[in-house]
């Protein structure tokens, strides 16, 4: 939920074998007339460390290789540069969180880049007090910091919010 927002199912797909795996995982049925032709982002196949349904990924999934995964592969990046950044980059997601989660949104099932744009809204349309405004800059620091990474060790344009 820190790069994208949603995956996209794409043509090779198989959207009936994935809502199968999500219902599965999620211990309920998450779709009632057709399959989702999308997947909201934090993924749910995702436990923390691995992916539960690595082998029937989508497509976008097994294809996607960050740029920083390219650059190791190119040899321009060594392998503790590499971890140094993804360090780096959950250091930063966990501090986003963790200031979201001071401004009183807790909805971890949301990807940052839609998380971020809510709370800025709900802050706009009340007057804060100076404690929440000061927590409110400093996410929006967190925020524009975590994004600058992102998009410079990750993914262009990555959170978009």
């Amino acid at each position: 939920g820190a790069i994208f927002a949603d995956v996209r199912l794409q043509a090779g797909d198989r959207p009936l074998q994935l809502a199968r795996l999500a219902a599965m995982v999620a211990s309920k049925p998450l779709w009632t007339a057709r399959p989702p032709r999308k997947y909201a982002q934090p993924c749910l196949f995702f436990d923390g460390r691995r992916c539960r349904i690595y082998p029937d990924r989508p497509r976008y999934c097994r294809e996607f290789d960050c740029l920083l995964l390219k650059s190791l592969r190119a040899g321009t990046t060594t392998l503790a540069d590499a971890c140094q950044t993804v360090r780096r980059a959950r250091r930063q997601v966990d501090k986003v969180r963790r200031l979201l989660r001071r401004l009183g949104d807790r909805d971890e099932t949301l990807a940052l880049g839609r998380r971020f744009p809510r709370i800025a809204r709900r802050l706009q349309q009340a007057a804060p007090d100076p404690a929440t405004a000061r927590t409110y800059g400093e996410l929006t620091l967190a925020f524009h910091d975590l994004n600058c990474l992102l998009s410079q060790a990750f993914y262009p344009g990555a959170l978009k919010g």
